[in-house]
């Protein structure tokens, strides 16, 4: 656990962590490709999005964990809304598409219903350093502080942090995006493995709060195989050097 920790924060300078689904093998691997930093980053990146980002690994994602738990159910149509642009290669959407559930999911997290004042901005940079005041006694504890570690380094270090603290990593940042405070450099496809990543990441923490036991391992394969499908022909389809996308983005 402590080797994971530090190989998370070598990772997070760059708004990276494993992905919830890391082996023991993998782990060496990542491991290697932390220690060849900077010059690794797109071979991390493709590691990662080979199996993190394919077509069969978010329809389980989606069947597995969004559509169970609450606070992200109502949302799972702007993730594939996001995903979808991210299969069509149009990074700039998928990004802006994306980067509101990040706060809308604290937000219901939180307990906000509409019917009491939202989250602050300090509240969000705080949140997963605040696990122990929801629940000081978390299932799978060891993992609970790996994964609450990295999500609050990526939202501190990166996703919500001030531009007035200088620039994140990537330009992987809320504000500079949501509010166009410079040429838009952030649509691209490393800032949208990288949201989607936080994403995971967040399901496995809420998971471990609420002491669920995890649906993701009950799944069977026609639980998800249509929408496996259809991502996996979004996916064929964009390789095409004739789409919209590809012409224009």
């Amino acid at each position: 656990i402590d080797e994971i920790i530090n190989l998370n924060d070598r990772l997070s300078e760059y708004a990276l962590g494993i992905p919830v689904t890391t082996t023991m093998m993998e782990l060496r691997q990542y491991v290697e490709h932390a220690d060849g930093l900077p010059d690794s980053e797109q071979t991390l990146f493709e590691h990662i999005a080979s199996y993190n980002m394919s077509p069969k690994f978010r329809a389980i994602q989606k069947n597995g964990r969004f559509k169970h738990y609450s606070i992200f159910k109502e949302f799972n149509q702007i993730i594939d809304a996001a995903l979808i642009c991210y299969y069509r290669r149009n990074y700039i959407s998928c990004f802006l598409t994306l980067v509101p559930v990040i706060e809308g999911v604290l937000l219901r997290w939180s307990g906000y219903d509409g019917s009491v004042d939202k989250l602050n901005f300090e509240n969000y940079r705080a949140f997963f350093k605040n696990g122990a005041r929801r629940n000081p006694c978390p299932g799978n504890v060891l993992f609970y502080e790996v994964f609450s570690k990295l999500c609050d380094n990526v939202l501190n270090k990166h996703l919500y942090k001030p531009t007035t603290s200088g620039d994140s990593y990537g330009d992987f940042n809320r504000h500079l995006a949501l509010h166009l405070l410079k040429t838009p450099e952030f649509g691209t496809r490393n800032n949208c493995i990288r949201l989607f990543m936080l994403l995971d990441n967040m399901t496995e923490i809420y998971l471990y709060e609420e002491g669920f036991n995890d649906p993701r391992f009950g799944l069977k394969v026609e639980d998800f195989e249509d929408d496996y499908k259809l991502y996996g022909a979004l996916l064929i389809n964009s390789k095409s050097p004739d789409t919209v996308e590809n012409k224009l983005l």
